[in-house]
């Protein structure tokens, strides 16, 4: 249904892209100039790293990145969004090579969110602010080298999910396979265990402010966490301890 309305879109219209469920980086960036124009018809208004931002996407002076980003929040297969996944499109400055700005954009070629790199010039806090994207071969490394797990199938996750595995498009988690089990590897390289056969809470629960508290409570708060997976229901996950 929605992609049927979107490709009768007019430019006028919220949901309208002008390339529609994007297949190439042009397509993405036919996308992202529109949205971005939109929302900021007078960019010099807004913050230097906005407009240095807006800058670059009309220039194509920018080295883009764009990854898929598979999609565990129960938002997955929303008949409002009907995305599956997200592409998290990183732009960066051709002349330093510095990350400027990351966008995520949903299947459909719409923009979900973005962020320009934090306003201090100085080249080490861009720098650090990059670094805070873990990356799935830095999970199989970490799989290797401190849990003595031989992973695959490493990927990047946006989920919803308590403490540090509350992961948006623009800092997705990592997941990857070991052993036939599930891993997911949050920012700082914590790694846990996603236990789908453990109890399950619905999100209609997690909504609702006493019963999200009374299960929360429930958990060890060293060790465990809740997170979607894509479906209704959050699943417990356990934090795996590095070995010898």
């Amino acid at each position: 249904m929605l992609r049927r309305a979107m490709l009768a879109a007019t430019p006028k219209s919220l949901i309208f892209a002008p390339r529609p469920y994007p297949a190439t980086v042009p397509d993405v960036m036919a996308d992202l100039k529109f949205a971005f124009h939109r929302m900021f018809p007078d960019p010099a208004a807004g913050p230097e790293n906005l407009q240095a931002l807006v800058r670059g996407l009309d220039s194509d002076a920018l080295r883009v990145e764009v990854t898929r980003v598979e999609n565990w929040k129960p938002d997955r297969c929303s008949p409002e969004r009907e995305s599956m996944f997200y592409l998290l499109v990183r732009l960066f400055e051709r002349s330093n090579g510095l990350e400027l700005g990351r966008v995520a954009m949903f299947e459909t070629g719409l923009l979900s969110m973005w962020i320009p790199a934090p306003p201090d010039a100085s080249r080490e806090s861009r720098e650090e602010w990059s670094r805070q994207l873990s990356r799935p071969d830095e999970a199989l490394t970490v799989a290797r080298s401190q849990l003595r797990m031989s992973g695959r199938s490493a990927q990047w996750v946006a989920t919803n999910g308590t403490g540090e595995l509350y992961c948006p498009p623009l800092y997705p988690c990592v997941s990857f396979e070991a052993g036939g089990r599930s891993f997911i590897m949050a920012r700082g390289g914590v790694v846990y265990e996603v236990l789908p056969g453990s109890p399950r809470t619905s999100v209609e629960a997690m909504k609702d402010d006493r019963s999200r508290q009374a299960t929360l409570d429930a958990l060890d708060p060293t060790t465990e966490r809740l997170v979607s997976v894509g479906t209704d229901q959050w699943v417990l996950a356990r934090r795996v301890t590095p070995g010898p």
